[in-house]
């Protein structure tokens, strides 16, 4: 059984206060999101102190790298490939297997606790990261956002199958790649925490953060691609692959899923 106390509460232990020079891997899939990047993640990363050198922004092609560099000075910035799946198989093979990666999108504005204070960043993903390999745990993430009510109303980290959302996690790398044949599944988070709990029977989720960010914007990311037949082919093929754990329904005219554990 995970040990609550111990591992939660970052904020406020001194013994989780460690070296800005301690190295981490911070990945930024990205696409025709310039200013919002700018405004959003790269604040958040600043503003929790993070060395510009633990940071690659990942883009899918060399006019988009360009335009990236007249605006934002002193990262490194990566030529990827397009679609978002795409570009996560892409990130997953750049970097080495086992290593530990906090993936993060371009348009996050903050990672809040309960009282709505910021994360300790730093702290927080060390001590992630020991938990999850201590838990033999690979894929683990927060509240999709910041709803105090449900999130107070939560355990403060569930080990059961829930949903890691896509905009911000943490992960062991691995041999997982997305489903990209025939078409991006448009459900890739889910696909992800499927996959993991399938294979770890478990992921791990701390509900007491939420994210603060925009889901559904219509410029960029994965408004390029998204459309309501793509959301309910890929929740159509997530189904398929794990009937036991999957049930659908239709929310303002999307496809969403709903997971289930199996009694």
């Amino acid at each position: 059984m995970l040990n609550y106390k111990y591992i939660f509460n970052f904020n406020n232990l001194q013994e989780f206060i460690i070296s800005p020079l301690i190295e981490m891997i911070i990945a930024i899939p990205t696409y025709s999101r310039v200013k919002v990047i700018q405004k959003k993640t790269l604040n958040f990363l600043e503003n929790q102190d993070i060395p510009k050198e633990f940071i690659k922004i990942f883009v899918a092609n060399k006019e988009e790298k360009e335009a990236y560099e007249i605006e934002i000075k002193g990262y490194e910035i990566i030529i990827g490939v397009i679609g978002l799946a795409n570009q996560l198989n892409f990130i997953y093979s750049y970097y080495n297997k086992d290593d530990f990666i906090f993936r993060i999108d371009d348009d996050v504005a903050d990672i809040v606790y309960l009282d709505k204070s910021s994360i300790n960043l730093k702290s927080f993903l060390i001590q992630a990261e020991k938990t999850m390999r201590k838990e033999k745990i690979n894929y683990g993430g927060f509240y999709p956002i910041y709803n105090k009510m449900f999130m107070e109303n939560s355990k403060p980290i569930e080990t059961k199958l829930k949903h890691i959302v896509g905009a911000c996690n943490f992960f062991i790398n691995s041999d997982f790649r997305h489903i990209v044949e025939g078409g991006e599944l448009h459900k890739e988070d889910y696909e992800k925490t499927l996959y993991h709990y399938k294979r770890d029977a478990k992921v791990l989720r701390y509900n007491h953060f939420g994210i603060k960010t925009t889901y559904y914007l219509k410029t960029g990311g994965l408004a390029s691609s998204r459309t309501y037949e793509n959301e309910k082919r890929g929740a159509e093929i997530l189904r398929s692959l794990y009937p036991e754990w999957v049930s659908l329904f239709i929310r303002k005219g999307r496809t969403q899923i709903k997971l289930k554990e199996k009694k």
